[in-house]
């Protein structure tokens, strides 16, 4: 009997862990397409920003 409490709390503990991690790719995934949809090499490119448009206050 305590065996079955023990294996269905670590079975509860790892629906939630997993479910944690699916929460957490999917914002990742958000978060980073919505960098590459605005046009962006990948590369650190400061004069623009994220969606595509030209920064502004730079001094040139």
């Amino acid at each position: 009997m305590a065996e079955e409490t023990v294996g269905s709390i670590s079975q509860y503990m790892w629906d939630i862990a997993v479910l944690r991690i699916g929460q957490q790719a999917s914002e990742l995934n958000v978060s980073m397409g919505g960098q590459s949809v605005g046009g962006s090499n990948g590369n650190a490119d400061e004069l623009t920003n994220w969606d595509g448009t030209k920064k502004k206050g730079l001094g040139r």
